[in-house]
């Protein structure tokens, strides 16, 4: 369901031997909504003339549905119509809060903060998940854990983390894939960073130790520097 299907293509040709002014093409019927078209029809067709109907059907629920197709013009009987019937199935469907994933700049060796993509199920049925996996130049520079693999119900959704830990200096990338029973699997996340070598500092001492300081009156000066 509310996943569209192939085209199915209805021609029209002009028998008459005058040109036919086409002012509209639309659709009724009980499920009319879950039809929809596009066309190289024109406003008018010329004599022995033919132009094409694409019709597509989204099914906004499950069984059998129908409409019909109406073409109207100012040819004898002023409409053309045809009934139309498909099926809706449930189905899963996969929707992700995102479709990539950047790090700023962060320690060579040192690992990031995690992030996370949030995958929902907002389709009718199960969705299945066989795998979510790591690919790509600096793959091992990413790890991912997920609560996916496995059965998400309809409405329900699971959670990818990723945490960056750059092992050399420079942009880094890689891609998570999923892959499921969803219409539009596999799905992917791009995944970026950058390792940096970036500015430590040391304390040329980790404490002081002030004694015989008389109270109400200020010790000498103790240094501290920073390497």
């Amino acid at each position: 369901m509310n996943v569209a299907s192939a085209a199915q293509d209805f021609t029209l040709t002009n028998q008459t031997a005058l040109a036919v002014n086409i002012s509209g093409i639309s659709f009724s019927g009980t499920n009319g909504n879950d039809f929809a078209d596009t066309t190289n029809c024109g406003a008018t067709l010329a004599s022995a003339a033919s132009c094409t109907i694409h019709v597509k059907f989204t099914p906004d629920a499950a069984g059998s549905l129908s409409g019909t197709l109406t073409v109207t013009d100012d040819a004898p009987g002023g409409t053309q119509t045809s009934s139309l019937t498909g099926t809706g199935v449930s189905a899963p469907m996969v929707s992700l809060s995102g479709t990539s994933v950047a790090f700023s700049n962060t320690s060579v060796g040192v690992a990031s903060a995690a992030r996370s993509v949030t995958l929902n199920n907002t389709g009718t049925a199960t969705l299945n998940v066989s795998a979510v996996s790591v690919s790509g130049t600096d793959a091992g520079d990413f790890n991912m854990t997920n609560t996916c693999v496995g059965a998400v119900l309809p409405t329900a959704n699971c959670q990818i983390a990723i945490v960056f830990t750059p092992g050399a200096n420079g942009a880094r990338s890689a891609l998570i894939t999923l892959t499921n029973n969803a219409a539009n699997s596999p799905q992917t996340i791009a995944l970026s960073g950058n390792g940096a070598t970036l500015a430590t500092a040391d304390l040329s001492a980790s404490s002081l130790t002030f004694s015989g300081t008389v109270v109400g009156s200020t010790s000498a000066a103790q240094s501290v520097s920073i390497d």
